[in-house]
Protein backbone atom coordinates (compact mmCIF):
# COMPACT_ATOMS: atom_id res chain seq x y z
CA UNK A 1 0.00 0.00 0.00
CA UNK A 2 0.99 3.66 -0.55
CA UNK A 3 1.90 5.66 2.18
CA UNK A 4 -0.75 7.27 3.84
CA UNK A 5 -0.58 11.41 4.23
CA UNK A 6 0.12 11.85 7.65
CA UNK A 7 -0.74 15.48 7.55
CA UNK A 8 -4.34 15.61 6.31
CA UNK A 9 -7.63 14.17 8.03
CA UNK A 10 -9.09 12.70 4.98
CA UNK A 11 -7.61 9.74 2.73
CA UNK A 12 -8.87 9.43 -0.97
CA UNK A 13 -8.86 5.86 -1.39
CA UNK A 14 -8.73 5.92 -5.29
CA UNK A 15 -5.50 8.08 -5.13
CA UNK A 16 -4.28 5.02 -2.75
CA UNK A 17 -5.10 2.01 -5.00
CA UNK A 18 -5.52 2.08 -8.60
CA UNK A 19 -8.44 0.34 -10.45
CA UNK A 20 -7.30 -3.22 -11.54
CA UNK A 21 -9.76 -4.15 -13.62
CA UNK A 22 -8.61 -8.40 -13.51
CA UNK A 23 -9.28 -8.33 -9.67
CA UNK A 24 -12.31 -10.78 -8.83
CA UNK A 25 -14.90 -9.92 -6.27
CA UNK A 26 -12.64 -11.73 -3.19
CA UNK A 27 -9.40 -9.64 -4.14
CA UNK A 28 -11.85 -6.66 -4.20
CA UNK A 29 -12.85 -6.91 -0.89
CA UNK A 30 -9.34 -7.90 0.56
CA UNK A 31 -8.07 -4.74 -0.54
CA UNK A 32 -10.80 -2.87 0.64
CA UNK A 33 -10.85 -4.13 4.33
CA UNK A 34 -6.59 -4.38 4.29
CA UNK A 35 -6.83 -0.25 3.48
CA UNK A 36 -9.21 0.38 6.33
CA UNK A 37 -7.34 -1.95 9.09
CA UNK A 38 -4.44 0.72 8.02
CA UNK A 39 -6.49 3.77 7.93
CA UNK A 40 -7.70 2.45 11.77
CA UNK A 41 -4.05 1.97 12.36
CA UNK A 42 -2.93 5.24 11.32
CA UNK A 43 -5.76 7.35 12.78
CA UNK A 44 -6.56 5.33 16.09
CA UNK A 45 -7.96 7.51 18.30
CA UNK A 46 -9.60 9.96 16.25
CA UNK A 47 -12.74 9.81 14.92
CA UNK A 48 -12.94 8.55 11.07
CA UNK A 49 -15.89 9.64 8.40
CA UNK A 50 -15.65 7.28 5.46
CA UNK A 51 -17.70 7.97 2.64
CA UNK A 52 -17.88 5.74 -0.24
CA UNK A 53 -19.95 3.55 -2.67
CA UNK A 54 -22.32 0.51 -1.40
CA UNK A 55 -19.55 -2.06 -3.04
CA UNK A 56 -16.80 -0.55 -1.23
CA UNK A 57 -18.70 -0.37 2.31
CA UNK A 58 -20.26 -4.01 2.13
CA UNK A 59 -17.24 -5.90 3.06
CA UNK A 60 -16.53 -3.69 5.87
CA UNK A 61 -20.21 -4.50 6.88
CA UNK A 62 -19.56 -8.19 6.28
CA UNK A 63 -15.99 -8.37 8.38
CA UNK A 64 -17.30 -5.94 11.12
CA UNK A 65 -20.95 -6.20 11.37
CA UNK A 66 -21.22 -10.04 10.75
CA UNK A 67 -23.62 -8.86 7.78
CA UNK A 68 -24.19 -12.24 5.53
CA UNK A 69 -22.81 -10.76 1.82
CA UNK A 70 -26.63 -10.85 0.73
CA UNK A 71 -27.57 -8.77 3.44
CA UNK A 72 -24.37 -6.43 3.26
CA UNK A 73 -25.35 -5.90 -0.66
CA UNK A 74 -29.29 -5.29 0.00
CA UNK A 75 -29.04 -2.91 2.81
CA UNK A 76 -26.44 -0.54 1.18
CA UNK A 77 -28.69 0.44 -1.51
CA UNK A 78 -28.75 3.95 -3.08
CA UNK A 79 -32.23 3.68 -1.64
CA UNK A 80 -31.56 3.43 1.92
CA UNK A 81 -28.19 5.08 1.86
CA UNK A 82 -28.55 6.75 5.37
CA UNK A 83 -24.86 6.83 6.71
CA UNK A 84 -23.82 4.52 9.08
CA UNK A 85 -20.87 4.64 11.62
CA UNK A 86 -18.24 2.07 11.11
CA UNK A 87 -16.84 1.03 14.57
CA UNK A 88 -13.06 1.07 15.09
CA UNK A 89 -13.73 -2.54 17.06
CA UNK A 90 -15.06 -5.35 16.01
CA UNK A 91 -18.57 -6.32 17.50
CA UNK A 92 -17.60 -10.02 19.02
CA UNK A 93 -20.77 -9.98 21.14
CA UNK A 94 -24.16 -10.60 19.29
CA UNK A 95 -25.68 -8.15 21.59
CA UNK A 96 -23.75 -4.82 20.29
CA UNK A 97 -24.46 -6.20 16.92
CA UNK A 98 -28.62 -6.58 18.19
CA UNK A 99 -28.66 -3.08 19.88
CA UNK A 100 -26.58 -1.51 17.11
CA UNK A 101 -29.37 -3.16 14.12
CA UNK A 102 -32.16 -2.15 16.48
CA UNK A 103 -30.83 1.57 16.63
CA UNK A 104 -30.67 1.53 13.28
CA UNK A 105 -34.69 0.62 12.86
CA UNK A 106 -35.03 3.19 15.77
CA UNK A 107 -33.33 6.03 13.47
CA UNK A 108 -35.69 5.17 10.31
CA UNK A 109 -38.74 4.99 12.60
CA UNK A 110 -38.19 8.08 14.30
CA UNK A 111 -37.36 9.82 10.74
CA UNK A 112 -40.52 8.35 9.23
CA UNK A 113 -42.82 9.81 11.95
CA UNK A 114 -41.28 13.14 12.08
CA UNK A 115 -41.57 13.16 8.10
CA UNK A 116 -45.38 12.38 8.80
CA UNK A 117 -45.52 15.00 11.56
CA UNK A 118 -47.01 12.32 14.00
CA UNK A 119 -44.48 13.41 17.49
CA UNK A 120 -46.75 10.68 19.52
CA UNK A 121 -45.43 8.06 17.20
CA UNK A 122 -41.48 9.03 17.40
CA UNK A 123 -41.73 9.50 21.23
CA UNK A 124 -43.05 5.82 21.52
CA UNK A 125 -40.16 4.39 19.43
CA UNK A 126 -37.81 6.24 21.50
CA UNK A 127 -39.60 4.61 24.91
CA UNK A 128 -39.80 1.19 23.75
CA UNK A 129 -35.65 1.24 22.69
CA UNK A 130 -34.72 3.06 25.67
CA UNK A 131 -36.68 0.00 27.14
CA UNK A 132 -34.70 -2.59 25.36
CA UNK A 133 -31.88 -0.63 25.91
CA UNK A 134 -31.82 -0.77 29.35
CA UNK A 135 -33.89 -3.75 30.11
CA UNK A 136 -31.85 -5.75 28.14
CA UNK A 137 -28.37 -4.55 26.78
CA UNK A 138 -27.17 -3.02 29.69
CA UNK A 139 -28.48 -5.54 31.89
CA UNK A 140 -27.01 -8.50 30.04
CA UNK A 141 -24.21 -6.58 29.58
CA UNK A 142 -23.34 -5.65 32.92
CA UNK A 143 -20.95 -8.67 33.86
CA UNK A 144 -18.72 -7.71 30.71
CA UNK A 145 -18.77 -3.93 31.39
CA UNK A 146 -17.59 -4.80 35.50
CA UNK A 147 -14.90 -7.42 34.26
CA UNK A 148 -11.73 -7.03 35.41
CA UNK A 149 -9.56 -5.92 32.79
CA UNK A 150 -9.76 -4.31 29.12
CA UNK A 151 -10.16 -6.81 27.20
CA UNK A 152 -11.91 -6.95 23.23
CA UNK A 153 -15.70 -7.77 24.79
CA UNK A 154 -15.23 -5.11 26.79
CA UNK A 155 -13.84 -2.17 24.75
CA UNK A 156 -16.63 -3.57 21.87
CA UNK A 157 -19.26 -3.05 24.96
CA UNK A 158 -17.97 0.48 25.96
CA UNK A 159 -17.95 1.58 21.91
CA UNK A 160 -21.27 -0.11 21.21
CA UNK A 161 -22.65 1.72 24.53
CA UNK A 162 -21.68 5.26 23.41
CA UNK A 163 -22.23 4.75 19.81
CA UNK A 164 -25.73 4.06 21.03
CA UNK A 165 -26.32 7.29 23.31
CA UNK A 166 -24.75 9.83 21.31
CA UNK A 167 -27.20 8.75 18.32
CA UNK A 168 -30.17 8.11 20.69
CA UNK A 169 -29.04 11.83 22.12
CA UNK A 170 -29.24 13.07 18.48
CA UNK A 171 -33.37 11.85 17.69
CA UNK A 172 -34.14 13.50 21.25
CA UNK A 173 -32.55 16.60 20.69
CA UNK A 174 -36.39 17.61 19.07
CA UNK A 175 -38.24 16.55 21.43
CA UNK A 176 -35.96 17.80 24.30
CA UNK A 177 -33.24 20.68 23.35
CA UNK A 178 -31.73 21.41 26.44
CA UNK A 179 -31.51 18.80 27.83
CA UNK A 180 -30.29 16.47 24.74
CA UNK A 181 -27.49 19.84 24.50
CA UNK A 182 -26.55 19.09 28.00
CA UNK A 183 -26.07 15.25 28.22
CA UNK A 184 -24.57 15.34 24.35
CA UNK A 185 -21.66 17.74 26.01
Amino acid sequence: MANLPKDTSHINLRKIYKNNATENIAQFEKRILQAYDEVLQTYRGKKILIVAHAGTSRPMLHHYFGMNQEQAHYDTSIGNADPYKLTTVKLINPLDRWILSKLQVLIGKVHDAMEGYDVSRACRSIVDYMDELTNWYVRLSRRRFWGNGLTPDKISGYETLHTVLTELDKLLAPFMPFLSESMYQ
